[in-house]
Protein backbone atom coordinates (compact mmCIF):
# COMPACT_ATOMS: atom_id res chain seq x y z
CA UNK A 1 0.00 0.00 0.00
CA UNK A 2 3.00 2.38 0.59
CA UNK A 3 4.30 1.77 -2.90
CA UNK A 4 1.12 2.10 -4.03
CA UNK A 5 0.52 5.70 -2.86
CA UNK A 6 4.06 6.75 -3.29
CA UNK A 7 3.19 6.34 -7.15
CA UNK A 8 0.07 7.80 -6.93
CA UNK A 9 1.78 10.59 -5.52
CA UNK A 10 3.66 10.85 -8.15
CA UNK A 11 1.63 10.48 -10.98
CA UNK A 12 -0.86 13.03 -8.99
CA UNK A 13 2.85 15.74 -9.10
CA UNK A 14 3.26 15.13 -12.77
CA UNK A 15 -0.61 15.98 -13.49
CA UNK A 16 -0.78 19.50 -10.99
CA UNK A 17 2.34 20.35 -13.23
CA UNK A 18 0.61 20.54 -16.17
CA UNK A 19 -2.41 22.57 -15.60
CA UNK A 20 -5.56 22.46 -17.97
CA UNK A 21 -4.06 20.06 -20.80
CA UNK A 22 -6.16 17.85 -21.29
CA UNK A 23 -5.78 13.99 -20.31
CA UNK A 24 -3.46 12.76 -18.06
CA UNK A 25 -1.36 9.98 -18.74
CA UNK A 26 -2.15 6.74 -18.01
CA UNK A 27 -0.65 4.54 -15.32
CA UNK A 28 1.25 2.05 -17.03
CA UNK A 29 1.15 -0.77 -15.00
CA UNK A 30 -2.03 -0.32 -12.19
CA UNK A 31 -4.75 -0.28 -15.34
CA UNK A 32 -5.73 -2.37 -18.45
CA UNK A 33 -7.86 -1.49 -20.99
CA UNK A 34 -10.11 -4.54 -22.25
CA UNK A 35 -12.60 -4.31 -24.98
CA UNK A 36 -15.11 -3.51 -22.33
CA UNK A 37 -13.65 0.05 -20.97
CA UNK A 38 -11.26 1.18 -18.76
CA UNK A 39 -10.33 -0.86 -15.59
CA UNK A 40 -7.72 -1.47 -12.90
CA UNK A 41 -6.00 -4.55 -13.03
CA UNK A 42 -5.80 -4.07 -9.10
CA UNK A 43 -8.53 -2.20 -7.54
CA UNK A 44 -7.40 -0.39 -4.28
CA UNK A 45 -10.23 0.29 -1.74
CA UNK A 46 -8.43 3.97 -1.08
CA UNK A 47 -8.70 4.74 -4.97
CA UNK A 48 -12.29 3.84 -4.79
CA UNK A 49 -12.38 5.88 -1.66
CA UNK A 50 -10.82 9.22 -3.01
CA UNK A 51 -13.51 8.98 -6.03
CA UNK A 52 -16.21 8.36 -4.04
CA UNK A 53 -15.17 11.49 -1.58
CA UNK A 54 -14.57 14.00 -5.00
CA UNK A 55 -17.71 13.62 -6.29
CA UNK A 56 -18.72 14.39 -2.65
CA UNK A 57 -17.39 17.34 -1.92
CA UNK A 58 -19.15 18.38 -5.28
CA UNK A 59 -22.98 16.99 -3.88
CA UNK A 60 -21.59 19.10 -0.62
CA UNK A 61 -21.14 22.37 -2.94
CA UNK A 62 -24.57 22.15 -4.49
CA UNK A 63 -26.19 21.10 -1.19
CA UNK A 64 -25.42 24.17 0.43
CA UNK A 65 -26.04 26.42 -2.43
CA UNK A 66 -29.59 25.39 -2.75
CA UNK A 67 -29.42 25.62 1.15
CA UNK A 68 -30.28 21.93 2.18
CA UNK A 69 -28.11 22.21 4.87
CA UNK A 70 -29.14 18.94 6.44
CA UNK A 71 -28.19 17.15 3.16
CA UNK A 72 -25.32 19.26 3.42
CA UNK A 73 -24.18 18.25 7.67
CA UNK A 74 -24.51 14.92 6.25
CA UNK A 75 -22.23 14.78 3.60
CA UNK A 76 -19.76 17.02 5.25
CA UNK A 77 -19.63 14.07 8.20
CA UNK A 78 -19.02 11.75 6.26
CA UNK A 79 -16.08 13.36 4.39
CA UNK A 80 -14.49 14.25 7.71
CA UNK A 81 -14.57 10.43 9.21
CA UNK A 82 -12.92 9.26 5.64
CA UNK A 83 -10.75 12.41 4.50
CA UNK A 84 -8.40 11.39 7.45
CA UNK A 85 -7.56 7.61 5.82
CA UNK A 86 -6.71 9.46 2.42
CA UNK A 87 -2.82 9.61 0.70
CA UNK A 88 -1.72 13.16 1.14
CA UNK A 89 -1.13 14.70 -2.31
CA UNK A 90 -1.97 17.92 -4.23
CA UNK A 91 0.26 19.44 -1.55
CA UNK A 92 -1.88 19.19 0.93
CA UNK A 93 -1.13 17.59 4.53
CA UNK A 94 -3.18 15.04 6.42
CA UNK A 95 -3.19 18.05 8.82
CA UNK A 96 -4.17 20.95 6.39
CA UNK A 97 -6.87 18.87 4.80
CA UNK A 98 -8.86 17.95 8.82
CA UNK A 99 -8.32 21.34 9.07
CA UNK A 100 -10.01 22.32 5.90
CA UNK A 101 -12.78 19.76 6.68
CA UNK A 102 -13.10 21.50 10.63
CA UNK A 103 -13.83 24.80 8.98
CA UNK A 104 -16.42 23.27 6.49
CA UNK A 105 -18.37 21.73 9.22
CA UNK A 106 -18.28 24.66 11.67
CA UNK A 107 -19.50 26.88 8.17
CA UNK A 108 -22.15 24.43 7.73
CA UNK A 109 -23.19 24.40 11.16
CA UNK A 110 -23.24 28.41 11.52
CA UNK A 111 -25.58 28.31 7.94
CA UNK A 112 -22.37 30.35 6.44
CA UNK A 113 -22.87 29.54 2.83
CA UNK A 114 -19.73 31.54 1.14
CA UNK A 115 -17.26 29.77 3.36
CA UNK A 116 -19.33 26.21 3.23
CA UNK A 117 -19.22 26.31 -0.73
CA UNK A 118 -15.36 27.81 -0.43
CA UNK A 119 -14.23 24.90 1.45
CA UNK A 120 -16.18 22.47 -0.17
CA UNK A 121 -14.75 23.75 -3.54
CA UNK A 122 -11.46 23.83 -1.70
CA UNK A 123 -12.04 19.92 -0.97
CA UNK A 124 -12.98 19.13 -4.28
CA UNK A 125 -10.01 20.48 -5.88
CA UNK A 126 -7.53 18.59 -3.63
CA UNK A 127 -9.43 15.13 -3.37
CA UNK A 128 -10.05 15.28 -7.51
CA UNK A 129 -6.26 15.72 -8.21
CA UNK A 130 -5.76 12.90 -5.73
CA UNK A 131 -7.93 10.44 -8.07
CA UNK A 132 -7.66 11.98 -11.64
CA UNK A 133 -4.31 9.66 -12.24
CA UNK A 134 -6.29 6.88 -11.71
CA UNK A 135 -9.67 8.14 -13.96
CA UNK A 136 -8.32 8.50 -17.74
CA UNK A 137 -11.87 8.69 -19.02
CA UNK A 138 -11.81 12.15 -18.06
CA UNK A 139 -10.04 15.10 -18.79
CA UNK A 140 -7.88 16.56 -16.20
CA UNK A 141 -8.63 20.11 -17.60
CA UNK A 142 -12.77 19.33 -17.43
CA UNK A 143 -12.48 18.95 -13.25
CA UNK A 144 -9.71 22.80 -13.14
CA UNK A 145 -12.81 24.03 -15.23
CA UNK A 146 -15.30 22.78 -12.60
CA UNK A 147 -13.31 24.21 -9.78
CA UNK A 148 -12.70 27.71 -11.85
CA UNK A 149 -16.58 27.72 -12.69
CA UNK A 150 -17.58 27.74 -8.86
CA UNK A 151 -14.70 29.71 -7.70
CA UNK A 152 -16.06 32.29 -10.02
CA UNK A 153 -19.50 31.66 -8.56
CA UNK A 154 -18.15 32.75 -5.41
CA UNK A 155 -16.02 35.66 -6.52
CA UNK A 156 -19.63 36.77 -7.81
CA UNK A 157 -21.37 36.02 -4.01
CA UNK A 158 -18.54 38.25 -2.92
CA UNK A 159 -19.25 41.30 -6.14
CA UNK A 160 -15.26 41.27 -6.77
CA UNK A 161 -15.06 41.54 -10.19
CA UNK A 162 -11.51 41.45 -10.75
CA UNK A 163 -11.39 37.80 -9.15
CA UNK A 164 -14.21 36.74 -11.16
CA UNK A 165 -12.38 38.14 -14.21
CA UNK A 166 -9.45 36.27 -13.24
CA UNK A 167 -11.13 33.15 -12.42
CA UNK A 168 -13.64 33.87 -15.82
CA UNK A 169 -10.09 33.70 -17.40
CA UNK A 170 -8.91 30.45 -15.95
CA UNK A 171 -12.34 29.08 -16.95
CA UNK A 172 -11.42 29.78 -20.74
CA UNK A 173 -8.25 28.39 -20.77
CA UNK A 174 -9.47 24.99 -19.01
CA UNK A 175 -11.99 24.68 -21.39
CA UNK A 176 -10.32 24.99 -24.46
CA UNK A 177 -8.17 22.23 -23.55
CA UNK A 178 -11.27 20.09 -22.59
CA UNK A 179 -12.95 20.97 -25.51
CA UNK A 180 -9.67 20.31 -27.96
CA UNK A 181 -9.92 16.06 -26.75
CA UNK A 182 -14.24 15.30 -27.18
CA UNK A 183 -14.52 13.65 -30.56
CA UNK A 184 -16.53 15.11 -32.94
CA UNK A 185 -19.17 12.73 -32.50
CA UNK A 186 -20.11 15.47 -29.53
CA UNK A 187 -19.43 18.50 -31.61
CA UNK A 188 -23.11 19.63 -30.48
CA UNK A 189 -22.70 19.08 -26.95
CA UNK A 190 -19.21 20.98 -27.59
CA UNK A 191 -20.50 23.59 -29.80
CA UNK A 192 -22.99 24.37 -26.62
CA UNK A 193 -20.57 24.72 -24.10
CA UNK A 194 -18.42 27.31 -26.30
CA UNK A 195 -21.59 29.44 -26.44
CA UNK A 196 -22.13 29.29 -22.66
CA UNK A 197 -18.30 30.60 -22.45
CA UNK A 198 -18.27 33.06 -25.21
CA UNK A 199 -21.36 34.51 -22.92
CA UNK A 200 -19.28 34.16 -19.84
CA UNK A 201 -16.90 36.29 -21.84
CA UNK A 202 -18.97 38.78 -22.65
CA UNK A 203 -21.26 39.41 -19.32
CA UNK A 204 -17.38 39.71 -17.74
CA UNK A 205 -16.67 42.10 -20.02
CA UNK A 206 -19.57 44.68 -19.18
CA UNK A 207 -19.65 43.80 -15.31
CA UNK A 208 -22.49 42.22 -15.02
CA UNK A 209 -21.84 39.46 -12.42
CA UNK A 210 -25.44 38.22 -11.83
CA UNK A 211 -25.55 37.22 -15.12
CA UNK A 212 -22.03 35.58 -14.79
CA UNK A 213 -23.09 33.72 -11.98
CA UNK A 214 -26.13 32.44 -13.55
CA UNK A 215 -23.95 30.98 -16.57
CA UNK A 216 -21.32 29.84 -14.76
CA UNK A 217 -23.99 27.38 -13.49
CA UNK A 218 -25.18 26.87 -16.85
CA UNK A 219 -21.92 25.91 -17.84
CA UNK A 220 -21.34 23.78 -14.91
CA UNK A 221 -24.45 21.82 -15.95
CA UNK A 222 -23.14 21.43 -19.51
CA UNK A 223 -19.76 19.95 -18.27
CA UNK A 224 -21.49 16.85 -16.67
CA UNK A 225 -22.53 16.35 -20.44
CA UNK A 226 -19.13 16.44 -21.76
CA UNK A 227 -18.13 14.77 -19.08
CA UNK A 228 -20.61 11.89 -20.25
CA UNK A 229 -18.94 11.97 -23.72
CA UNK A 230 -15.35 11.76 -22.64
CA UNK A 231 -16.77 8.57 -20.71
CA UNK A 232 -18.31 7.23 -23.74
CA UNK A 233 -15.59 7.90 -26.20
CA UNK A 234 -13.20 6.16 -24.09
CA UNK A 235 -14.70 3.09 -24.09
CA UNK A 236 -14.82 2.50 -27.11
Amino acid sequence: MKREIIAASAAAALLLSSGCSGYRTRMPTAYSQPSGGFTMAAPSQRVVQVKSMSTAAEDLYSAVDSGNWAAAQGIALRLGVNTGSAPVMSGMTTGSRSALVGRLQQAINAKDNYTAKKCANQLYRDLSNMAAPYNSTVPTSLNSLKYYCRETQLACQQKNKSLATANISKVIGCWNSTRAVVSPKYSSDVAKGQRLVNTLNRCIATGNLTKVNGYCGNLLAQTKVIESDCAKQNMM
